[in-house]
């Protein structure tokens, strides 16, 4: 590990506080479902990474196809009415294991880019139905949508007041944590009924 956040990498999700004391992990290979640092400690990542490996950081299989892929080339965009033919293999896959028997495929690089995509055609899709002022989007308070712009005003956390957001005409609802915010003597049937009530009368107020 560094001693300190002496590195020029600018870290996300972190405290500050305790990086500058202890400094970051640094990671320097992954076998299986474990990772090790650069100091050979091993350490069991329950994540898989940021749940992009999920068959784990050294799959044979993987390797072996990345490597033909890479002979191949890197990588291919899919603008201008083009695009390669992983992508095209990979769209009809998975809506041939989805329920959307005619939907379309848009691939993205993040759920925040995804999120933000979404917000947009459905913003499109309103004003060219003679609906512009058709804009408002209601998520869960809690609930993590992303760090773009209009994902960000999705998660209704706290700490997105820093930012000056949520972007007027995001709405949210109660968060449905039972656990957490479930009455007195209240069943969890009846705290989901509850909520369902709220989410109803939210939308009948917010008229969106």
């Amino acid at each position: 590990m560094l001693k300190s956040n002496e590195s020029h990498h600018l870290y996300g999700f972190t405290d500050l506080k305790s990086l500058n004391e202890r400094g970051p992990l640094v990671i320097s290979y992954g076998k299986g479902i474990y990772v090790y640092d650069i100091h050979n400690k091993k350490y069991l990542d329950a994540n898989s990474g940021l749940w992009n490996a999920c068959a784990g950081f050294d799959h044979p299989g993987l390797i072996e196809v990345a490597k033909k892929q890479y002979e191949k080339f890197a990588g291919y965009h899919s603008l201008f009415g083009r695009l390669s033919e992983e992508t095209l293999e990979l769209a009809d896959k998975i809506i041939e294991v989805s329920p959307f028997d005619d939907g379309k495929v848009f691939f993205c690089n993040s759920g925040s880019e995804a999120n933000d995509t979404l917000i947009k055609m459905l913003w499109m899709l309103n004003k060219y139905k003679g609906l512009p002022e058709k804009r408002k989007i209601i998520s869960r308070i809690n609930g993590y949508h992303g760090v773009t712009i209009g994902a960000s005003s999705m998660t209704a956390k706290p700490y997105n007041n820093h930012f000056g957001l949520p972007l007027d005409g995001f709405v949210h609802a109660d968060c449905p944590h039972y656990w957490k915010f479930g009455l007195q003597n209240e069943t969890e049937e009846d705290f989901s009924k509850r909520m369902a009530k709220n989410l109803e009368d939210l939308i009948i107020k917010e008229d969106p």
